[in-house]
């Protein structure tokens, strides 16, 4: 029988450090593997902090973290449902809230300049694993036969290409695609967005 895998947003009160310490000590604990992903690290939306600067503050501990926020799997958000009366009277941290992700999205855009590089991308959006879809795709291709020939320094380029979309599916299929492609020189990946049950 297969299990199906899912994933929860976890609130806690309490510093980063012990929260990770927790989780780590949970997971190994249960003999579950140590999968959490804090939104601080992995450039997830946190809704309580809609600031940019205050979030970016935070990120490089000029701030202290207002709520530390989490991804876990299904697994050990069990863990810690069951544990939070515990957790919270150890002194080490307060879980606040669980909430199961229903989907998770990412916004990406590119611009290109040599047809080569724009079939590279096609590709690389088509190669999409199960689970995961490009929404509201769009792809302009702009073709001027004036300007064929050397462009090494030229304004102006025969072949350019735009476009983008919004990656959606499970958690941790965005959360892979989104560090493959933001490490792509001509794709730009924004935050990963949660939609929580």
């Amino acid at each position: 029988m297969a299990t199906t895998v899912s994933f929860h947003e976890v609130v806690c009160k309490g510093s980063p450090k012990a929260v990770r310490g927790l989780l780590t000590g949970l997971a190994l604990g249960a003999d579950l593997p140590c999968r959490f992903w804090f939104h601080h690290d992995h450039d997830i939306v946190d809704p309580a902090v809609p600031n940019t600067a205050r979030r970016t503050a935070e990120r490089l501990h000029l701030l202290p973290v207002g709520e530390v926020r989490v991804v876990v799997d299904g697994e050990l958000a069990g863990v810690l449902r069951v544990r939070k009366k515990a957790i919270a009277t150890s002194g080490v941290c307060e879980v606040v809230g669980i909430s199961r992700i229903k989907q998770a999205q990412v916004l990406l855009k590119y611009h290109t300049f040599g047809k080569r590089y724009d079939d590279e991308i096609q590709a690389l959006l088509r190669d999409l694993p199960s689970g995961v879809k490009l929404a509201n795709a769009t792809h302009d291709v702009e073709i001027d036969p004036d300007a064929v020939g050397d462009e090494a320094y030229t304004p102006v380029h025969d072949y350019e290409s735009r476009g983008g979309g919004l990656l959606v599916g499970r958690f941790d299929l965005v959360q892979d695609l989104r560090g493959r492609f933001d490490v792509h020189p001509l794709i730009e990946c924004g935050e990963i967005e949660l939609v929580t049950q």
